[in-house]
């Protein structure tokens, strides 16, 4: 008989993760969201930067799934308090993690998308004013969003309904277009 998901330790979540069970993610970022905003505060950062860089912490540790050299058997804090330290650098300086040259990110679409690096600052900072159910389905919707996640996935992970999950998309998608149209995009 297994644990439930609160008794396990850390790396014990991450290897079921990583073997499929998504609600093993989802206990493995609650746990980490609070000690992820005092990690922050100490730094001096506040408000929205706060938020921001937890949920691009956890989402950095939702892709550790596709990395290849990823060892899901190492211990976590260490990755995700060097993930945490790193970008609260980075934010205290000004900086922006960013690759030279343009971002490739694939849009759903199966040609995909070159963006330059311009479109991606000001589609990261429509995501920063958006809340983080609307920005998770952003990051998670493979259909419209920048993720790989169907609905179905979406909705078994946040225990949601299909058609919720597809509300909310559409919602989710409604609101990036107005931010982006008041940028100039059309």
């Amino acid at each position: 008989m297994s644990l439930p998901d609160e008794n396990r330790s850390d790396e014990e979540l991450l290897q079921s993760f990583f073997e499929g069970a998504e609600p093993a993610f989802e206990c493995l970022a609650e746990r980490w969201r609070t000690r992820l905003w005092g990690v922050f505060l100490k730094r001096g950062l506040r408000g929205a930067d706060v938020e921001d860089l937890v949920q691009e912490v956890i989402v950095r540790l939702y892709v550790t799934r596709d990395l290849p050299d990823f060892d899901p058997h190492q211990p976590l804090a260490g990755y995700v308090l060097t993930v945490a330290r790193n970008l609260a650098i980075n934010r205290l300086r000004g900086n922006r993690e960013e690759p030279a040259g343009d971002l490739e990110i694939e849009c759903g679409d199966p040609e995909g998308t070159l963006l330059t690096r311009q479109t991606a600052e000001d589609i990261t900072d429509c995501l920063a004013y958006l809340d983080e159910e609307t920005r998770s389905v952003i990051l998670l919707c493979e259909k419209h969003g920048l993720g790989t996640k169907s609905h179905k996935e979406i909705a078994e992970l946040w225990e949601k309904w299909p058609s919720q999950v597809s509300t909310l998309c559409a919602k989710s998608r409604a609101l990036l277009r107005t931010c982006l149209e008041r940028k100039g995009y059309r």
